[in-house]
């Protein structure tokens, strides 16, 4: 979801989707990362579990607004491959297993850079 602040903080936007894919579909999205150029244009990065039906491979994928977030446009997936977390994951101190939050995007007025 995503929704705007013009004034501080003190009101907001009604918030809207930003990913594309069927409501209530049981995937997962999450660790979004946004960037926003100079131009306005709005680049949001996340985690998206769409492409598996068991919902536990990951993919990336890129949702942009030209309108300064009124909308968005299609989302754009990222990888060409999606990814198990499970694989070769870190373990935190307690044993869990995680997947870090290592991601990050920057943008100008010509392109979006997600690493």
């Amino acid at each position: 979801m995503f929704t705007i602040s013009k004034d501080g903080g003190q009101t907001w936007s009604t918030p809207i989707r930003v990913n594309d894919d069927a409501v209530r579909n049981g995937a997962n999205r999450f660790q979004p990362q946004m960037a926003v150029a100079l131009d306005g244009v709005v680049s949001i990065i996340f985690f998206d579990t769409r492409n598996d039906a068991q919902h536990k491979l990951i993919d990336v994928y890129l949702a942009q607004s030209i309108d300064h977030g009124a909308s968005f446009l299609k989302n754009v997936r990222v990888t060409t491959t999606s990814w198990d977390p499970a694989v070769k994951a870190p373990v935190d101190p307690s044993g869990l297993q995680f997947i870090g939050d290592y991601q990050g995007l920057a943008a100008d007025n010509n392109f979006v850079h997600p690493f």
